[in-house]
């Protein structure tokens, strides 16, 4: 089945006209460090394409991250590259509701298979990274009560982190 968010396609699209899509990944040499280009042109009229971090899936009835959808577009399309480029700049997005990261790693789980392991680890190292919010989080409860491979998988992460931490003693 062929993605049909416009959006997404339209990602993919720019992707492979142009090797990016919008917000563009910009080089800071100043920090040494890699930033999302912004939103706004040269003459503050607004920026050329969405900016957000989140779009509203149809198929998932809900907001999931955009880069993870783009991903999963590339992932279908073969298109390693534009994977690598969405994995980077979700890794530079901040400040997303747990419901939203929850829904996206359960889409990435839906739509990568079980030997691509580079989106799924880096969701498995979000929610390590941020537990303390995770343990507070009432979705998380009942997520984990649905369950699924994510968090199976998050069991063996967390686990392992543990052992990795009880060794360094």
């Amino acid at each position: 089945m062929l993605c049909r968010e416009p959006e997404i396609i339209s990602c993919v699209l720019e992707f492979l006209y142009k090797g990016d899509y919008y917000p563009r990944l910009v080089h800071n040499k100043r920090r040494a460090s890699w930033e999302l280009e912004n939103a706004q042109d040269i003459h503050g009229t607004g920026g050329r394409g969405s900016s957000e971090a989140t779009i509203f899936h149809s198929r998932v009835g809900g907001i999931i991250l955009r880069d993870t959808a783009v991903y999963c577009a590339a992932e279908k399309y073969g298109l390693e590259e534009l994977k690598r480029l969405s994995l980077r700049k979700q890794g530079l997005q901040s400040g997303i509701p747990v419901d939203v990261i929850l829904r996206s790693a359960r889409y990435a789980y839906d739509n990568t298979p079980d030997t691509d392991s580079r989106l799924r680890a880096h969701y498995l190292a979000l929610i390590i990274r941020s537990r303390k919010t995770f343990k507070r989080s009432g979705t998380m409860q009942m997520e984990m009560e649905i369950g699924g491979k994510l968090f199976f998988d998050l069991f063996v992460a967390m686990s392992n982190h543990i052992d990795d931490l009880m060794e360094m003693k």
